[in-house]
Formats: structure tokens, C-alpha cells, sequence
């Protein structure tokens, strides 16, 4: 049964990843932030909007994130997939509009 869920745990996370690339292609300009897009993160929603995160210095450079509190979630920080609540990042932007 293990197998199977590590198998299934690296499907998923391929998945995510290859569409997270996809995001982040339509969003950076020659492998850097495109800082017409992006915003320090001091002005970053904190009502549970879900947004990207960008840290040069993060083990996960971007991410999709959303603002989460001591009681929602045991700490107070920015919560998403493959982020961790230690990394402070440097800037975000909204998210794109969907497909139609």
C-alpha cells in the first residue's frame, strides 16, 4: 500500500508542478520576476486570498499561497503546497485569470 501512495504522491506532485511552471513561464521575464507584475510583499492580502509568492531566497522560489492564522492552522504565515511556514517571502502578485 505504501508504494502505491508514494506513486500516487509523485503523480500528483509532477501534475502541480508542471502546471505551477506553466503559471510562472506567462508571469517572469527571462528567468527573473517580472517586477511590473510583482509587489512587495508588505502589501499582500492577508484575508485568505489565494495569491503568488516569490522568495529568492526560499527553498520553494513561487508558490500559490493564501494568509493563515494561529487558530486556522497552528501558526500565523503564509500557507500553501510545498511551502513551508518557515520561508519569508520577498514579493507576490494576484493570480491570473483562469482559461475560458
Amino acid at each position: 500500500m505504501t508504494d502505491e501512495i508514494t506513486k500516487a504522491y509523485r503523480e500528483l506532485s509532477a501534475l502541480i508542478d508542471d502546471g505551477m511552471l506553466r503559471m510562472g513561464k506567462t508571469i517572469w521575464t527571462n528567468g527573473e520576476p517580472d517586477v511590473d507584475k510583482w509587489q512587495p510583499i508588505e502589501t499582500a492580502p492577508k484575508d485568505g486570498t489565494r495569491i503568488l509568492l516569490y522568495g529568492y531566497e526560499c527553498e520553494t522560489q513561487w508558490n500559490v499561497c493564501y494568509w493563515v492564522t494561529e487558530e486556522e492552522q497552528g501558526y500565523t504565515g503564509w500557507h500553501g503546497w510545498d511551502w513551508p511556514e518557515y520561508e519569508v517571502p520577498s514579493h507576490w502578485m494576484p493570480l491570473p485569470e483562469p482559461p475560458k
